[in-house]
């Protein structure tokens, strides 16, 4: 998955956006390219990985040192009839030599939570990855439909103007021209059907790339159906063993292990290690100035004998959150499970429905060659002949339809056993 992401990345460079005269034309690993370098939850999901970063540095710091320095000047008026000033400089380092564990933990702590944020930020990848296959293969749809119902415009046009010719010669009824112009009608009234599920879609896909949604998108690609056979149980443990998801709620468990660790490390005693060292100079106008410094070093421990119980009370919270996130693991395995199998449920019907109108182009097919043989014979009426166009049509759009769902299901179904 992140091989993939990569090289899409990669296409953000070879895909022309701005510039662009009336139309932005895109393929699929385009429009996934953009989406990957310009949407907005992608963009935040990388600053939380960039945050979790810093909270792993700023646990490291724990380890080093502190040290502190402040320096004074102090100005005195009248000083027994004199002008005097007094300057001091202080120095303190301390370092912990012992904190219960605490630091250990903070700093493991700190880590798992940047690992469940990198793992958030691939999740956020691949649902924009599946949001932006389905919102483009909706446009390519939406495009297949345009073309049908201009098809079938054109075709009802044209037998609309034969039919009227031979109207006039008496060879067909005026009910004829009546049906042939509902036809044209209810093909020029699904116009407007179509033209509105375009701009959804074009709108919808726009959304997701961060594009202007005027920019005029138009999807290139086709439809292609390449049913493969799926195991079900095969497909769960991929899931269980590549599902970001899974590999988060992981690190958030192992997270709230060190949690414990951090709120037990309160209750143990702390050693620290302490030099400071204090300086001073002070001394009236025109006289000697008198200086003396001291240094001093120890070692410190410290115990927090009682509080309260409030210690106690932190790590048995912390205990709760680790139940809490076993459980929630736990759910998580039943709910991919379930998303699963409606994915391969999915799947499988939408296979079905592919292999029907398969036999459903095939029969309309045959419908229309009958019917301009009966025609050529004068057996059959220019309305027969256009009635069996259409539904050749409408078929062949049902094509682009079931295929459009499988792919569809494909992509949910994969996305489901963590592909």
């Amino acid at each position: 998955m992140k091989i993939k992401i990569f090289f899409l990345l990669l296409l953000i460079f070879l895909t022309p956006i701005k510039g662009m005269a009336e139309e932005l034309t895109l393929t699929l690993d385009q429009a996934i390219a953009i989406a990957l370098g310009n949407n907005s939850d992608i963009l935040l999901g990388r600053q939380e990985v960039n945050k979790a970063r810093s909270k792993v540095g700023e646990a490291r710091a724990g380890l080093a040192p502190s040290v502190t320095a402040a320096a004074g000047v102090n100005y005195y008026r009248g000083y027994y009839n004199k002008d005097s000033t007094q300057e001091s400089v202080q120095i303190g380092i301390k370092q912990y030599l012992y904190k219960g564990g605490k630091t250990s933990s903070t700093i493991a702590y700190q880590k798992y939570l940047l690992e469940s944020a990198q793992f958030g930020d691939q999740i956020i990848g691949r649902n924009i990855i599946l949001s932006v296959s389905k919102a483009f293969y909706a446009l390519l749809l939406a495009q297949d439909l345009a073309e049908v119902n201009n098809a079938v415009s054109g075709n009802a046009r044209a037998h609309l103007v034969s039919a009227q010719k031979r109207f006039e010669k008496g060879e067909v009824s005026g009910s004829q021209i009546l049906k042939l112009q509902e036809s044209l009608a209810k093909a020029e009234e699904a116009a407007v059907f179509c033209i509105n599920q375009s701009e959804y879609a074009r709108e919808l896909l726009a959304n997701l790339l961060s594009l202007d949604k005027k920019e005029a998108i138009k999807a290139e690609g086709e439809f292609i159906f390449d049913p493969k056979e799926v195991a079900f149980d095969a497909a769960f443990i991929s899931a269980l063993s590549k599902r970001p998801e899974i590999k988060q709620y992981e690190t958030k468990y192992k997270a709230a292990q060190q949690a414990v660790s951090m709120a037990k490390a309160d209750t143990r005693p702390q050693v620290y290690a302490a030099l400071d060292y204090y300086g001073r100079s002070h001394g009236a106008s025109g006289t000697s100035r008198n200086a003396n410094d001291y240094q001093i070093a120890g070692l410190v421990l410290s115990w927090p004998f009682f509080d309260g119980w409030a210690a106690r009370q932190k790590v048995s919270q912390a205990i709760v959150d680790v139940k809490e996130a076993q459980l929630n693991k736990d759910q998580l395995k039943k709910d991919i499970r379930l998303e699963l199998k409606n994915a391969y449920v999915g799947l499988k019907n939408a296979m079905a429905k592919y292999n029907a109108n398969k036999s459903e182009f095939m029969v309309s097919e045959d419908d229309l060659r009958a019917a301009k043989i009966q025609y050529a014979k004068g057996e059959a009426s220019s309305l027969e002949v256009q009635t069996a166009e259409v539904a050749l049509l409408l078929t062949k759009y049902g094509r682009s339809q079931t295929a459009y769902d499988y792919l569809v299901a494909k992509l949910e179904f994969e996305q489901a056993s963590g592909g």
